[in-house]
């Protein structure tokens, strides 16, 4: 299974990434795994942003917010502290 696709995941979006998803060659999944480190971190940092912004746009609240925990959490991992910091910001004290 690949590694960003969710058995659980009902919503909008999470049906899209499913259908794109079932139509991956494994080419395409062996030319990923093969970049630089540098280029998977930032390649996965932009999946999670486009996925906030994905579910954000299909108006679906459960996948929005578990994509954003997961982008904040990743923020975290990578010790992003300015980025961290705009999202708490933006996400918990502007009304």
């Amino acid at each position: 299974m690949h590694a960003h696709t969710h058995t659980h995941t009902a919503g909008s979006l999470g049906r899209v990434q499913a259908e794109v998803a079932s139509t991956r060659r494994p080419a395409d999944v062996i030319a990923a795994a093969n970049q630089p480190a540098v280029v998977q971190r930032r390649a996965a940092r932009a999946h999670l942003e486009c996925n906030v912004a994905s579910a954000l746009a299909l108006q679906s609240p459960q996948e929005w917010r578990r994509w954003l925990v997961t982008y904040v959490r990743q923020l975290a991992t990578d010790e992003d502290e300015v980025c961290v910091f705009v999202c708490v910001f933006v996400f918990v004290c502007v009304p």
